[in-house]
């Protein structure tokens, strides 16, 4: 499915809110005003057409503000690298190298439109600016994600010449995932940490590595897991990762404490932070390959991931499997399993490619 296609599909996903006969005159209407007087070929049109339904969308549930220029932390999420990096980076933990180029841009880039891409492309050299500086590779998201799942053509960049073409996937990604929020603050451009890894997976081929989600409660340590559950791997490149994995997720007793330390510290300094908080956070941790931890990444505990059986979780954690479930786990490990998974996703999605 290509990009524009792809969008289209995340704006209709969206259209649940309002009436079916109010979607139909709000999209028209606002179609009618994008397109205007224009010359209406067809890739005006679809644009057009990407842009009324997002919005009708959000006009139905209130959701959408003007954008202006959001320099001042409090202006972002409370989940975004742009809100709680400068919250963090001075405590004394362990943290890759980041900075954050703000984007003010519009999310529905026309090529057509000269102005616009001239606009993104300016704010694309920016960033390659920086990470030149850094040097290659280097790790980039945006403010409430990377699309990881999509490593090596999202947030894993290997040279400066294929940086648009990222950051165009992760906006892609925001306009899919987080649909009406339309949540795309910037780039944060990060040194690239080489962690502990045995295999990679998913689609874009990303290392799984020695990675851990902490999570803590009124500024106290509250509960760890492993961050791979063995039943989320998918299309892993060894076929014996699940031995692998076990081994990555063992945590020794100084590391447990260390890492506990942390995400007090942390969690004690977002509880301080000009927003309100909700006293709860998880906080992800990586091993690199020279043994040292950092904290890549963080959140709210009300809108972050629990392993079923922790008695932490949220009731609405329940419907997902056990990560170890043994029938679920069998499907993936049996001899045929990864064979079965390629040929379910190209029947489906009608796909002529090798997945590996």
């Amino acid at each position: 499915m290509g990009h524009t296609a792809q969008i289209i599909v995340g704006g209709l996903h969206h259209l649940k809110t309002v009436g079916i006969e109010e979607q139909k005159s709000l999209t028209l209407r606002r179609e009618q005003e994008y397109v205007g007087n224009a010359n209406k070929n067809s890739h005006s049109r679809l644009l057009a057409k990407i842009k009324a339904i997002l919005l009708v969308n959000a006009e139905s549930v209130k959701n959408v503000k003007k954008r202006g220029k959001r320099y001042e932390m409090n202006e972002y999420d409370i989940n975004s690298i742009f809100y709680w990096w400068p919250i963090i980076k001075d405590l004394g933990v362990p943290v890759p190298k980041t900075t954050l180029i703000p984007y003010e841009g519009t999310l529905f880039l026309d090529t057509q439109n000269s102005k616009e891409f001239d606009e993104y492309k300016s704010f694309v050299n920016k960033v390659g600016d920086v990470a030149d500086k850094y040097g290659y590779p280097v790790f980039i998201r945006c403010g409430g994600l990377s699309n990881k799942f999509d490593w090596e053509d999202s947030c894993f960049v290997a040279d400066r010449q294929s940086l648009l073409y990222h950051i165009s996937n992760i906006m892609e990604a925001v306009l899919m995932v987080e649909g009406i929020r339309l949540d795309f603050d910037g780039i944060a451009v990060r040194e690239f940490l080489h962690l502990e890894t045995k295999f990679e997976a998913f689609g874009g081929k990303m290392p799984i590595g020695k990675e851990f989600r902490f999570f803590a409660r009124n500024g106290e340590y509250e509960c760890h897991h492993p961050y791979w559950p063995p039943t989320a791997i998918y299309l892993p490149s060894i076929d014996n990762w699940f031995e692998e994995l076990k081994k990555l997720q063992q945590l020794e007793d100084d590391e447990l404490k260390l890492l506990k330390s942390y995400t007090a510290t942390i969690s004690q300094a977002l509880d301080a932070g000009p927003l309100e908080s909700p006293k709860w956070w998880s906080i992800d941790f990586c091993k690199t390959v020279n043994g040292e931890w950092y904290i890549t990444d963080l959140g709210t505990g009300p809108e972050s991931f629990h392993w079923k059986l922790c008695p932490h979780a949220l009731p609405d954690m329940q419907r997902y499997p056990d990560p170890e479930d043994s029938e679920k786990l069998a499907q993936i490990l049996g001899p045929t399993g990864r064979e079965e998974r390629r040929k379910h996703l190209r029947e489906k999605y009608k796909l002529d490619l090798d997945l590996d």
